[in-house]
């Protein structure tokens, strides 16, 4: 009988063994899974975070160029109109650009 017994525990043995070997492998695809997973999930949030980035960049190259272009079509009118030499006019007339100017920029913030 004892041959039997001994038998019947390596069996069991080899059994819980393959279970625990199972779990084992099961426990690494899972964490593998959850690595992959998470590793596309951070690319994807850069990806999203650099276009969004680059659109609001976009966004103020375009503000300050608008804001500029006003500036100098403004400053030409002044010219054109007073005289390049008039200092007094050119003057009071430089701090109406630049009321322009803070007009726009609250006109174009309640847009």
């Amino acid at each position: 009988m004892t041959p039997v017994l001994c038998f019947k525990g390596t069996i069991a043995r080899r059994c819980y063994e393959n279970l625990r070997r199972e779990a084992a492998s099961l426990k690494m695809q899972t964490c593998y899974r959850m690595h992959y997973a998470r590793k596309n999930y951070v690319e994807i949030c850069s990806a999203a975070t650099n276009i969004q980035s680059g659109l609001r960049g976009m966004g103020a190259r375009i503000k300050l160029r608008l804001k500029r272009q006003t500036k100098a079509a403004v400053i030409i009118q002044v010219r054109k109109q007073c005289g390049f030499y008039s200092v007094n006019t050119y003057c009071s007339l430089k701090n109406n650009i630049l009321l322009f100017v803070i007009y726009l920029q609250y006109k174009s913030k309640i847009k």
